[in-house]
Parts: structure tokens; C-alpha cells; sequence
């Protein structure tokens, strides 16, 4: 299977491609190759991204708040941030990626809501 052939497929979750990947990111010097890593790592990860922003979006709206709730892509954006930092402090073979990038969405976003409650 040659790399652009990964690419092209569907963007299901899978452990050892995630370590693959994640070892390739973090081996690399080339910037262009390093990015297409990366979003194809965060688009494996759509599931626990979309979920963790409707949980907090939900939590938010049952809520009372003086300011405005952040709108779904300013919670996406916050996710890749979260994401890039994980890929980079993420040891290959130590956990399972899925569940260390989970963990880092709902504390982040369990720290947004205590500041916006606050």
C-alpha cells in the first residue's frame, strides 16, 4: 500500500495505524508530510471530537451564562489544539492514543465549563 492509497480510505480508528502515524509525526522533518499525518490522525478521531463538543454544547445550553456559549467550529478549533499537543507528548507503545486524547478533550472542556460557570 503505497501513501497516498491511506489517504483515500475511510477514516476509521485503528491503534496500530495511530502508533504508525504518530511515529512518522513525530519523526519527521518534513512540514507538508508532518500536517497530512495529522489530519488524518484527527479525522480517525472524529468520533471522541464530536461527541466530547455535543456533551459540552449540551452542558452549556442547560445552563445559565453571562456570556455567549462558543459556537461548534470554535470548539473544533479547540480540539485541534488539544490534538497537536497530544501528538506531541504522546508516548508510541505507553497507552492507547484514543483514550489519552479523550481524556485531554474532557478535562479541557470540563476546565472551560468551571470558568464559564465561575
Amino acid at each position: 500500500m503505497r501513501n497516498n492509497d491511506i489517504f483515500r480510505l475511510s477514516f476509521y480508528y485503528s491503534n496500530s495505524r495511530v502508533n504508525r502515524f504518530i511515529e512518522i509525526i513525530q519523526q519527521t522533518d518534513n512540514d507538508s508530510r508532518k500536517k497530512a499525518f495529522k489530519i488524518l490522525v484527527f479525522k480517525m478521531m472524529k468520533d471522541i471530537v464530536n461527541k466530547n463538543i455535543v456533551n459540552y454544547l449540551n452542558l452549556i445550553t442547560n445552563t445559565k451564562l453571562e456570556e455567549e456559549p462558543p459556537s461548534y467550529d470554535e470548539c473544533l478549533s479547540d480540539c485541534y489544539i488539544i490534538f497537536d499537543n497530544c501528538v506531541n507528548g504522546f508516548k508510541v507503545g505507553s497507552s492507547n492514543f484514543y483514550f489519552y486524547y479523550n481524556k485531554s478533550l474532557s478535562r479541557n472542556f470540563y476546565r472551560n465549563y468551571q470558568r464559564l460557570v465561575r
